[in-house]
């Protein structure tokens, strides 16, 4: 949607308890809403990629992965006392090379999209790891929305696109947030011992308590759904999946 206030006025959005079923279902609404706009877009950022890498602005390390929060996680995300807030639903993270061309990416957005609203990295807390990468958060121009029903032939309309939040990374960082002391999983506290039992017992089911994950690759004009084991590696580097049977999202 264009904005929050337009999706609570419609879904009339609280501070739900993560058990709660009609916090579950405004939220399944949204997500369902916005989704297929929301892939549109992700497309319409590999296809301008793609353009500048042509053009020898962009190097070919430049990448994208995109992320749909899982419902237990956005339900999760706030303690009782903060509003939540929608516009970090829908996620990507940019990486490039080197810091400068990660500011050409932010200048290429900004022709597309106005910022909403930032939130700096926190405190540095030597006993806990942190998160070290800035969030953007953006809304899609009016006449962004038109170039990507042009070039996609689609007919969406603005209320149907989601805000989004953007965090850009070098490739160093993105490796540190992965797999070194800013990692994800360590930042939130993630017990691996506890994930490799709910892998091992199938409890990881898509969208409820797993993201629907999708990455852009060099030479792409599409984005690649990932799958169930491939979005798992993302989320928790550390998961044996050696001696566990497939899946597929």
């Amino acid at each position: 949607m264009s904005n929050e206030s337009d999706f609570r006025e419609k879904y009339e959005y609280k501070i739900y308890k993560p058990d709660d079923m009609e916090a579950s279902s405004l939220y399944m609404d949204y997500v369902s809403e916005q989704k297929q706009p929301f892939i549109a877009l992700l497309n319409f950022f590999a296809v301008k990629i793609e353009s500048l890498k042509s053009i020898g602005t962009l190097s070919e390390h430049v990448k994208f992965i995109a992320r749909i929060k899982s419902l237990k996680s956005a339900l999760n995300n706030h303690n009782s006392e903060k509003q939540k807030k929608l516009d970090d639903i829908f996620g990507i993270t940019f990486i490039g090379a080197t810091e400068k061309e990660l500011k050409i990416l932010q200048n290429e957005l900004l022709k597309y999209a106005t910022v909403t609203r930032e939130k700096k990295p926190k405190a540095s807390n030597s006993s806990v790891p942190t998160h070290n990468a800035k969030h953007v958060y953006y809304c899609l121009k009016a006449n962004t929305i038109q170039d990507i029903n042009s070039l996609q032939h689609v007919d969406y309309q603005m209320d149907k696109f989601p805000m989004f939040e953007v965090q850009y990374k070098t490739i160093e960082q993105d490796y540190s947030d992965t797999f070194g002391d800013t990692a994800h999983w360590k930042y939130k506290c993630v017990n691996p011992d506890e994930v490799q039992k709910k892998y091992k017992n199938n409890d990881f089911k898509a969208g409820y308590n797993l993201p629907f994950m999708y990455e852009y690759t060099n030479g792409s004009k599409l984005v690649q759904l990932l799958d169930y084991k491939k979005t798992l590696k993302k989320m928790y580097p550390f998961l044996n999946m050696t001696s566990e049977n497939s899946k597929e999202l």
